[in-house]
């Protein structure tokens, strides 16, 4: 099996033996896919609702995962960790003890190209999780590279089980059905690269709400990562921004701000993620904003995106997360991560990222366990 990543994405290619996958489309140099949707979840955490008490109830089933179902932690041969039975880590002379409070929400950007034809069911152009401890409020959001290889489950055309392959780990929605069973690949995927890890939810989204999420909460101020040509506002003729420039963005700026990469550069990815990152501290903010005065702001947020989402998101879980998470807090603690590793060229020619595996390790024990001695 190879892999074909290309400028504008990465493609995967399967052998063309009897009932094996056809070859993943190569994407088109157009309109890519941004985590927006996140956004939403944010403004959801930020904010309280009502409950009912068996929502409560099933939502939390829903969302926690208990520490006796927990696969124990996988980390990487060249990490020196002790892993109990109970699944508590002896790492750098300490003991850390897996924290049920945890709960996360993959998710995912998917390009335009998505079907029910396994192998052409798109790309997930932008990955990002949520962590969110419900018993402080403490949230992390943590960005996945889209060129980061890890091991993906590969199907045939008929949906049977065909074997793993170390790939990129955007590849992992095209082997899937263009809806649940492609989130749920990536997930996977996910999981794997973060040492076995649970992933209890997933929302994936197209393109297309972008510039309507932008516009509702108005102009946002970012800081140029590196030169960047965006559309002028009022007709469309690129202005050119250097590295450092604060600039507004536009609605319609928007999504070339969070698409567009210099494809001359083998980490172009990486610093496209930079931005993505940078543009969701600036949207969360502006949407937590909104929610003082319009209380419904979140949930109208919500409505404008799940026409184009795929999610196993619902009420209950929604109640439980907002009634959990919020409680009488006045503020929510956000923090963002990105998994970092070493840029290569492959023998075909296109990038892969190969993540830092111990500094993985350490991030997963941060965030998921808790120091106990």
């Amino acid at each position: 099996m190879t892999n074909q990543p290309n400028d504008n994405g990465a493609q995967s290619e399967l052998s063309s033996e009897q009932n094996v996958a056809p070859k993943a489309k190569k994407m088109k140099k157009s309109k890519k896919v941004l985590l927006i949707i996140f956004i939403v979840f944010l403004s959801l955490i930020v904010v309280g609702c009502s409950s009912v008490a068996i929502l409560w109830f099933s939502g939390r089933g829903s969302l926690l995962t208990d520490k006796d179902d927990v696969e124990i932690i996988k980390p990487q041969e060249n990490v020196e960790a002790e892993i109990y039975d109970d699944n508590t880590v002896f790492y750098k002379d300490s003991v850390y003890s897996f924290n049920e409070n945890i709960t996360t929400i993959l998710c995912m950007g998917i390009d335009e190209e998505n079907t029910s034809v396994i192998g052409h069911s798109g790309q997930s152009d932008a990955i990002f999780l949520l962590a969110i401890d419900t018993e402080t409020g403490k949230s992390t959001v943590i960005g996945i590279p889209r060129d980061s290889m890890v091991d993906v489950d590969m199907y045939s055309s008929s949906g049977s089980f065909i074997g793993v392959e170390k790939t990129q780990v955007c590849l992992a929605f095209a082997y899937g059905d263009g809806k649940d069973g492609s989130c749920k690949n990536v997930a996977r995927s996910v999981s794997r690269l973060l040492c076995g890890m649970p992933i209890n939810s997933y929302f994936a989204m197209d393109f297309s709400a972008v510039e309507t999420l932008h516009r509702a909460v108005g102009l946002i101020k970012v800081r140029m990562n590196e030169d960047l040509a965006l559309p002028d506002n009022k007709n469309g003729v690129l202005n050119y921004y250097k590295k450092g420039d604060i600039v507004s963005l536009y609605p319609n700026q928007a999504l070339s701000y969070l698409y567009t990469r210099n494809q001359t550069t083998t980490n172009a990815a990486y610093l496209r993620m930079e931005r993505q990152l940078e543009y969701l501290k600036k949207y969360s903010a502006a949407a937590i904003n909104k929610t003082k005065s319009d209380i419904t702001f979140p949930v109208k947020l919500y409505n404008k995106v799940l026409s184009n989402s795929i999610t196993d998101i619902n009420a209950a879980k929604v109640t439980y997360l907002t009634s959990a998470v919020v409680g009488s807090r006045q503020n929510v603690s956000l923090e963002f991560k990105q998994l970092r590793g070493e840029y290569k060229k492959g023998n075909d020619g296109f990038a892969e990222l190969y993540i830092d595996e111990t500094e993985v390790f350490e991030l997963v024990l941060s965030i998921f366990y808790e120091k106990i001695k």
